[in-house]
């Protein structure tokens, strides 16, 4: 959760429960808001709160990018993929392109408290098709059927979330159009 105080008396609280990369690398985010605004003539602050769908225009900035790209041995795992086959996350990720049919376009947070968890979105590539697919909801903190890797899991979603926040702040991808040199105006500029 983000928190940005707009000024002494106001704050605003952002909570991310999903985030997904489109097709044309752009970002669609679901995200809890909550603006909290302390008035003078008040001890309690006033509290709006809602839920905030966004879908962004601008192309994600690699940094973004890169970091789906480290749920991919994760999602490998959690959807027992026959490219894994048993390795484990650290042999899996020094040994990605076992994995490089694989993608993850999307991750979605649910349940509450010792009930939340996670699920990965994404494709497997198989000759020129592509399937779909989504790991199970995955507990945060499940103590009778614990995924090993959740401590690098939360880690890697705490990465992302933290490139979304930016995304949400203006960090995009820089603007494709390339700009043209045509040196110093100065010394074009010639009396004839």
């Amino acid at each position: 959760m983000t928190v940005i105080t707009a000024n002494p008396e106001t704050s605003i609280s952002r909570k991310i429960s999903r985030a997904k990369i489109t097709k044309t690398t752009c970002v669609e985010v679901d995200y809890d808001q909550t603006i909290t605004i302390q008035q003078a003539d008040s001890e309690k602050p006033l509290e709006l709160s809602g839920e905030c769908p966004y879908k962004g225009r601008n192309i994600a900035h690699q940094d973004l990018i890169d970091a789906f790209r480290l749920l991919h041995p994760h999602f490998a795992i959690l959807c027992d993929l026959k490219e894994v086959n048993n390795m484990t996350l650290h042999e899996l990720e020094n040994n990605l392109n076992k994995i490089d049919n694989i993608g993850v376009r999307s991750f979605s947070i649910g349940g509450s408290g010792d009930n939340e968890g996670v699920t990965l979105s994404g494709f497997k590539k198989i000759g020129n098709k592509m399937i779909n697919l989504n790991t199970p909801f995955t507990k945060f903190d499940d103590e009778n059927d614990p995924y090993t890797n959740m401590v690098e899991l939360q880690h890697v979603i705490n990465v992302i979330i933290e490139e979304v926040e930016l995304y949400l702040d203006g960090k995009v991808a820089p603007d494709a159009q390339m700009s043209m040199d045509f040196g110093d105006e100065e010394e074009d500029d010639q009396s004839y």
